[in-house]
Parts: C-alpha cells; sequence; structure tokens
C-alpha cells in the first residue's frame, strides 16, 4: 500500500509541476503581448494621422521621399520643357508614394495594436481566469488525495 501511494505523490508532483510550467507560459505570452503592445502603442502614438508634423517627420525617411526631393531640387536647374514637367511630376509622384507608404504602415500598426489589445484584455483574462480554476482543481484534489491516503493507513 506504501508503494502505491508513493507512486500517487510521484503522479501529482507530476501534475503539479506540468501546472506550474503552464502558468510560466502564460506569464511569459502575457507580458511578450504587453511589451510589444506597448512598443506599438508608443511608435503609433509618435505619428498617429492626427500629428501631422510627426507624421511628416516620419515621411521624410522614406527613400521614395528622398528621391521625390532629389527630382525636385533638379528640376530648379532645368529650362522649362518636357523634361522639366515630367522630372516635377515625377518628384510629386514619388512624395505622394511616401505618403502613402506611412500611412499603410499606420494603418496596419493601428491593427496590430488593437488586435493586441483585444488579446490582452479578452482571452488573457479568460486564460488567467481558467489558470486559477485549474490551481483550486489541483488544490481540491490535493487536499482530496491526502484525505484519502490518510484513511488507508
Amino acid at each position: 500500500m506504501h508503494m502505491l501511494s508513493f507512486f500517487g505523490s510521484s503522479k501529482s508532483e507530476k501534475n503539479a509541476d506540468g501546472l506550474q510550467e503552464v502558468e510560466r507560459e502564460v506569464d511569459r505570452y502575457k507580458d511578450i503581448l504587453q511589451n510589444l503592445n506597448k512598443r506599438i502603442a508608443t511608435t503609433v502614438s509618435a505619428g498617429q494621422p492626427q500629428d501631422a508634423p510627426a507624421k511628416e517627420k516620419r515621411i521624410r525617411k522614406v527613400p521614395e521621399f528622398v528621391l521625390g526631393q532629389l527630382m525636385e531640387d533638379s528640376v530648379k536647374d532645368l529650362p522649362p520643357g518636357l523634361l522639366r514637367d515630367v522630372l516635377d511630376k515625377c518628384a510629386r509622384l514619388e512624395k505622394t508614394v511616401a505618403s502613402e507608404i506611412i500611412t499603410n504602415e499606420l494603418s496596419v500598426e493601428n491593427s496590430v495594436s488593437k488586435n493586441l489589445n483585444d488579446i490582452i484584455e479578452r482571452h488573457l483574462a479568460t486564460i488567467q481566469k481558467q489558470k486559477r480554476t485549474v490551481g483550486k482543481c489541483a488544490q481540491e484534489y490535493e487536499a482530496t488525495r491526502q484525505k484519502y491516503d490518510f484513511k488507508e493507513y
């Protein structure tokens, strides 16, 4: 009989270790998601569409904008004519492309941030609630097993 309770406690120890491992994983994912969300939120808040100077500053770093700026500067040195008109239109187009790239990036960042917030607020709360329930069940199981082992002796 003693061997059976020895093996039983080993099994419950494995269950407790498994539960602790799952709890560590949940906490790790929660920390990762929250850190990622903070980084994205910082980036998004630094360049939200409502904040025109921040968006403009971000646009100026895009290679398409730099190319458009170089074309625009080159237009000034050309005499009036077809080449000047084409170069001027290309410069404006490159700057428009740069603006659209940043608009798309901001849209993606907002979308990702929204989805991460959804996971953090809704799903992680549910997982933590279930984790507490499993913990209570494990404690109840352990208490019941100890009572059972005590009655056997």
